[in-house]
């Protein structure tokens, strides 16, 4: 069943019935993809029934360079009628067809196209129905298209689906758009149950495409339907859209992508995709040597040969940075050659400069990086809006992120870890790293209580969740989650509460937590099972050597906490209130609340 797509079925059911009383009709249905093209054809072959003659043919991407091969498809029911053709038409549609020898006369082969539908529809009528009309060779193509300006007098409908924005003059026009708000959630409903917000959520960011939609609910799990988990971002599905145009583009131009697909400002996406061009690796994306794990691996920076010699011979100074190494400096030839102008250089200032302070030298690598960005935006892929890079589809991100795979994503965001500050930087370094980093873990909770204080308890619980993550002790690490709960309650986000919860619960009653000793505790004493917190209030015991919190000395994650409720303590304490939990429940509601 097709949703929402009442006039785009009109249109097509008007050609149909133009056929049979000798007016025939073409129309070309565009799109990108995913749209319902394929669909809305499938639905015209049936609507045809026994009336019209159905005649079809596919774009096959492969067939793109054989000449008459998509002809080859379309005629091949109907060649019997290739003798009722004039000679000089019989003879260039049978070469065309490979039944004879190849005629050097396109417009015999156009115009005995027409001549053999208008045969084939004697009987009644005939339609055609073309699919992928860009991957069609270009001779068939012609000839179709021939046709589809000549049929007006004739018993022949055509209808012809292409995505991309190549021109088909003479032909009337139908553009197809996303599914609407309600048609999509409709969709949604029928494919997958999901929770309101989720729902929502999923049909803005797809466009309300359908088949992204459907591919996106068969890959996320139960958890994530219901709410109780985030979802992925960005979404899956890109590839299927936009993921041929991204791999098409060079690697200069992928750099720019995945800059802007992480950060939207345009200078800052371009001093990224010049970085990212360079050999060295940040110090958050070091991986761990052979003895480590990529839990314990330290965070250090690797530079090339000659600037570790310098670093040497300078132990008091501080290995340059990427961001003020010259470009020129590079070994391998990978970058500008030792005789490049003075000016080809990115230094600490022009890097950390904001954006309407971009200076006029900059460096070669940059300049590299802004012939990508054209590239991009001539591809239709991304415009330059002001002093910001947007993409003209949200699943563009996901089509180049997986083009460029987890390890170079981390490695951007790495890179953006060094350009920004704040709460930015925190995120960038929490994506970035790989096993647990307390230090990261701290910025982000920090992250955290800058957006409760605004109000934000929604992102509050999605910082503090990823820092309860990367947090390496297990006692902070089940306090985070408790946090990341209580910061998703008063956002609204029940399930996600319940899931954060879910995650204490195990660290203090069956995890680390309920089997080991504190640290604190002399040698000799009797083990005793660290208990789980009950409310917001209680801390864990300090650790040797470590001071004893003062009771009014609260972690920094409570400074800004809006006074308890009962029902926020005992979801604290790892009880929810009866009746609120879960999304449609009749107290509570994932909509809710601030995020």
């Amino acid at each position: 069943m097709l949703y929402g797509r009442a006039t785009e079925i009109a249109a097509i059911q008007g050609v149909i019935d133009a056929a049979p009383a000798g007016a025939g009709e073409a129309l070309l249905l565009r799109g990108e993809a995913g749209i319902g093209k394929s669909a809305l054809l499938d639905l015209a072959a049936t609507l045809a029934g026994p009336r019209l003659t159905v005649l079809r043919a596919w774009g096959v991407e492969a067939e793109a360079d054989l000449a008459f091969a998509a002809l080859h498809q379309l005629l091949r029911p109907v060649t019997g009628l290739l003798d009722a053709l004039p000679a000089p038409q019989r003879q260039a549609v049978a070469g065309a067809l490979g039944l004879a020898a190849p005629a050097e006369d396109r417009f015999l082969v156009a115009a005995g196209v027409l001549s053999l539908l208008a045969e084939a529809a004697e009987d009644g009528g005939v339609l055609c129905l073309v699919d992928d009309l860009q991957w069609l060779d270009r001779a068939s193509a012609d000839a179709l298209l021939f046709a589809a300006r000549r049929v007006r007098t004739e018993r022949v409908g055509m209808l012809l689906a292409v995505r991309g924005d190549g021109v088909h003059k003479g032909v009337p026009e139908l553009r197809l758009r996303g599914l609407d708000d309600e048609s999509a959630a409709t969709l949604v409903d029928s494919l997958a149950p999901a929770a309101p917000p989720v729902r929502a959520r999923l049909v803005s960011l797809t466009g309300g495409n359908p088949l992204v939609l459907g591919e996106t609910l068969a890959s996320l799990s139960p958890d994530q339907l219901a709410g109780r988990l985030p979802l992925p971002d960005p979404l899956p599905g890109g590839a299927q859209l936009f993921g041929d145009q991204v791999t098409r583009l060079s690697a200069p131009a992928r750099r720019v992508l995945l800059a802007a697909s992480l950060e939207p400002d345009l200078t800052l996406t371009l001093r990224t995709a010049s970085l990212l061009d360079s050999p060295v690796r940040t110090q958050h994306e070091q991986p761990p040597t052979e003895t480590e794990t990529p839990a314990d691996a330290p965070a250090r920076a690797t530079t090339p040969p000659e600037m570790e010699t310098a670093a040497r011979a300078r132990p008091n100074e501080t290995t340059p940075s990427v961001a003020e190494t010259d470009v020129r400096a590079w070994p391998n030839g990978d970058g500008p050659s030792r005789e490049a102008p003075a000016r080809a250089r990115v230094t600490e200032a022009s890097v950390r400069a904001p954006a309407r302070e971009l200076p006029a030298a900059v460096s070669l690598r940059e300049e590299v990086a802004l012939a990508g960005l054209y590239e991009a935006e001539k591809a239709g892929l991304v415009v330059v809006d002001g002093a910001a890079v947007r993409f003209r589809h949200p699943l563009v991100r996901s089509a180049v992120h997986g083009a460029a795979g987890p390890v170079e994503v981390r490695r951007a965001h790495a890179v953006l870890a060094e350009l920004v500050e704040g709460d930015r930087r925190a995120w960038h370094l929490a994506a970035a790293a790989m096993g647990r980093d307390e230090p990261v873990a701290a910025a982000l909770a920090a992250a955290a209580d800058g957006a409760r204080a605004r109000g934000g308890y929604g992102d509050a619980a999605t910082a503090l969740g990823r820092a309860a993550e990367l947090t390496p002790d297990p006692w902070t690490r089940a306090r985070r989650y408790t946090d990341a709960a209580t910061a998703a309650w008063l956002g609204g986000r029940p399930g996600q509460a319940q899931t954060y919860l879910a995650e204490a619960h195990a660290l203090t009653h069956t995890g680390p937590l309920h089997e080991t000793t504190p640290a604190h505790q002399k040698e000799g004493s009797p083990p005793t099972p660290h208990p789980a917190p009950e409310t917001g209030d209680e801390r864990p015991p300090a650790h040797e050597g470590e001071r004893a919190p003062k009771p009014e000395a609260a972690s920094p994650h409570r400074a800004n906490r809006p006074q308890q409720t009962p029902g926020t303590r005992r979801l604290e304490g790892g009880a929810v209130p009866r009746g609120s939990m879960g999304c449609g429940g009749r107290s509570g509601s994932c909509g809710g609340g601030s995020s």
